[in-house]
């Protein structure tokens, strides 16, 4: 029969044996876990970058539609600037947009800085330009002019004209 000594040896060769294999089949259970989450990570990546790439796409088409309807109202101020400088059309001057229509926001996130610079530099200079030449005093558009005023605002007239036609240029490239 074995001693106490071979027993209590027996016994630790047993729970050491039992701690090896425990420590193995853990390990090989970390190590699958960690398989596991390497593929679901790298789905994610996949998965966020074709929605990144999706919604890129959204925003230029947005972009393009907001290119578009500002083209739109560039071109009526175009047309009523040049119809007022050529034709005496300072009439339909009250008709004019006085504004593009779309908000700060929708501006800052579509278009890029120099577009963004040329929109404001444009209706800034539209805006000066109607406030000094066919604003009344109490607000209201100018309808008579006295001496040579409507030949002074035909000539800066042609200012505003080029600022737009920037504008246009700026905007129509792709």
């Amino acid at each position: 029969m074995n001693t106490l000594a071979e027993q209590k040896d027996l016994i630790n060769y047993i729970i050491s044996s039992i701690g090896i294999l425990v420590t193995a089949i853990f390990s090989y259970l970390v190590w699958r876990a960690t398989v596991k989450s390497t593929e679901v990570s790298q789905r994610s990546y996949e998965l966020t970058q074709a929605i990144l790439k999706d919604q890129a796409k959204i925003d230029n088409a947005t972009k393009e539609e907001f290119k578009e309807t500002l083209l739109n109202v560039v071109g009526v101020v175009k047309k009523i600037l040049i119809n007022t400088k050529d034709n005496n059309g300072y009439v339909s001057m009250s008709r004019i947009p006085r504004e593009h229509g779309l908000s700060e926001n929708t501006v800052a996130k579509y278009f890029d800085k120099s577009e963004r610079d040329c929109i404001k530099k444009s209706w800034d200079k539209l805006d000066d330009y109607m406030n000094q030449h066919f604003t009344e005093i109490d607000g209201n558009h100018k309808t008579t002019f006295r001496g040579n005023e409507l030949d002074i605002a035909k000539q800066s007239l042609v200012e505003v004209i080029l600022e737009f036609e920037l504008l246009e240029l700026i905007l129509s490239r792709r």
